[in-house]
């Protein structure tokens, strides 16, 4: 639904690609990826100046990844590090609350792609 209504406004066009996603994760978690992902899609949005944009998820056994990627300005992530850009402390700090570990490669005028990579504990899956 996220997508659909990001693609109907016509500002960028989202692919949603999803791997193994047939059970659900615990509520919580869903909340949390959720907020991760509106971020990042957000974030796209106001500075990339793309047009298109696909997030992945993909699950495995004991792990979740997921890839947001843009073709948009792309930016210097040094720089967004040492300004501690607040959209991207934010992703962060949820990443972290999920035990996981965050990627960021950007390229100007390539894009940038932004990988999560979450543990799943085997007791939590519903």
């Amino acid at each position: 639904d996220f997508c659909n209504n990001i693609n109907a406004g016509k500002m960028l066009h989202i692919s949603l690609q999803a791997y193994g996603m047939e059970k659900r994760l615990p509520a919580s978690t869903e909340v949390m990826i959720y907020r991760i992902v509106q971020e990042l899609v957000n974030n796209i949005i106001k500075h990339a100046g793309a047009s298109e944009a696909i997030i992945q998820f993909n699950r495995g056994d004991h792990n979740l990844s997921i890839t947001v990627e843009d073709n948009g300005r792309g930016f210097d992530t040094h720089e967004a590090e040492e300004k501690h850009s607040m959209g991207i402390q934010t992703v962060k700090s949820r990443v972290v609350y999920l035990n996981g570990r965050l990627s960021i490669d950007s390229e100007n005028n390539v894009g940038t792609t932004v990988m999560i990579d979450l543990p799943l504990n085997q007791t939590e899956e519903a």
